[in-house]
């Protein structure tokens, strides 16, 4: 994707409430929170927000706010770029398609702090929504091949393996990976996967789970409800 500006419409903070990062400790000029990478719940990970840096005291991690994200979410910087403004700005998605990839001059958002229908990006919200003609449905090899690829853009978070190896699920890594278990994104990524898994062949239209918003752009059914155990 294209670049984006040396000042950046956002900053570390808000990829924190992006990440939905656990503050623990606050000082002058940073954040203690947990570690996302090894797991760590004692508030080792420093978030300095003036810097726009991150490094876990435990493990060892770190970079900066981009690679925090793109990490956590298995993609580039350039497109985590995009992605955090898409969900912090007004209308960035459309401007950046207007450019041509280049990188648009961009407005935050007052108060730069997601909430209600700006964690969503906006077209997500199932309320408004309304009811459209099926579809038809795809073959089974476009449906396999969409869903496969899909599955190969996520990742599992070091929390919901936690939670799979606890005591009330009980399995191995072995078996956590030959499952295959993988996190559902976050809302307000939906669009954005869905349009990359579209530039990679994929058809998306008749197949389960995907959907036009009212903006008219292709996204995936996942919800803020779908993200918990």
């Amino acid at each position: 994707m294209g670049s984006y500006p040396d000042e950046f419409p956002f900053n570390i903070m808000d990829v924190v409430e992006l990440l939905h990062l656990r503050i623990r400790r606050q000082q002058s000029n940073s954040v203690y929170v947990d570690c996302p990478f090894c797991g760590d719940r004692r508030g080792k990970m420093n978030v300095n927000f003036v810097k726009n840096v991150w490094r876990c005291n435990y493990c060892g991690e770190h970079g900066g706010m981009l690679g925090l994200y793109a990490r956590l979410n298995n993609t580039t910087t350039s497109d985590a770029y995009w992605e955090i403004a898409e969900a912090l700005c007004d209308n960035c998605h459309e401007e950046h398609i207007r450019s041509g990839n280049e990188a648009p001059k961009l407005t935050a958002s007052t108060g730069s702090s997601l909430s209600g229908a700006r964690a969503d990006a906006g077209c997500h919200s199932t309320s408004e929504r309304k009811t459209v003609p099926q579809s038809e449905k795809a073959s089974p090899a476009e449906i396999h091949q969409t869903l496969s690829l899909l599955l190969a853009q996520l990742t599992l978070r070091p929390a919901h393996r936690e939670h799979l190896r606890s005591p009330k699920r009980g399995l191995s890594d072995e078996q956590i990976e030959s499952l295959g278990f993988k996190s559902t994104p976050p809302p307000f990524l939906c669009r954005s996967i869905t349009a990359r898994l579209i530039k990679m062949g994929c058809k998306v239209e008749g197949v389960p789970g995907f959907y036009r918003d009212d903006c008219g752009y292709w996204t995936m059914a996942f919800y803020k409800k779908h993200l918990e155990f």
